[in-house]
């Protein structure tokens, strides 16, 4: 009987080791440095070049739902380098995304999103995935954080215009 308890907890070890979260890439920590960098960035308001905000109510069947979203985009030496939106109202929740992108070259290298409980970060070197870190099913998450990363994209290609 003693035999089996303990083979119970060796194998109960070696299934909580072989799910345990892999170490993350030297990629990953740069990346979190330059987050920390830009959320420092976002709190000096000067800063901030420019904010965006979006109401409308939208029918969908017999229900209907308040919209609103709001976007705030922060330049750093004219190189857009954070962009956080929130959505209230879809479905009943909220949306949040935050999309950082290099300071230097411009590139898309993070992207924070949360929505109905779930939470994804994405991050990216070179437009490739390179981690993805999910409170969800991470091969979902990593078709959605490519359709992110092109949103994301999208977005910044659009702004050049505007800014």
């Amino acid at each position: 009987m003693r035999t089996i308890k303990l083979f119970i907890v060796l194998i109960v070890l070696c299934s909580a080791y072989s799910f345990a979260d892999e170490p993350e890439p030297k990629e990953v920590l740069e990346i979190r440095k330059q987050y920390q960098e830009a959320k420092q960035l976002e709190k000096n308001t000067k800063n901030k070049k420019f904010t965006t905000s979006y109401k409308n109510t939208v029918k969908e069947g017999v229900a209907r739902f308040n919209i609103n979203s709001y976007a705030q985009y922060f330049y750093s030496a004219d190189v857009l380098v954070l962009i956080t939106k929130t959505i209230r109202g879809w479905s009943g929740g909220t949306i949040y995304s935050e999309e950082l992108f290099d300071n230097e070259t411009g590139e898309l290298i993070f992207i924070f999103y949360a929505a109905q409980g779930a939470e994804d970060r994405c991050y990216f070197r070179n437009g490739n995935l390179i981690h993805v870190k999910s409170t969800d099913n991470l091969v979902r998450t990593s078709v959605h954080c490519y359709t992110l990363q092109q949103e994301a994209n999208a977005k910044k290609e659009a702004l050049q215009y505007f800014y």
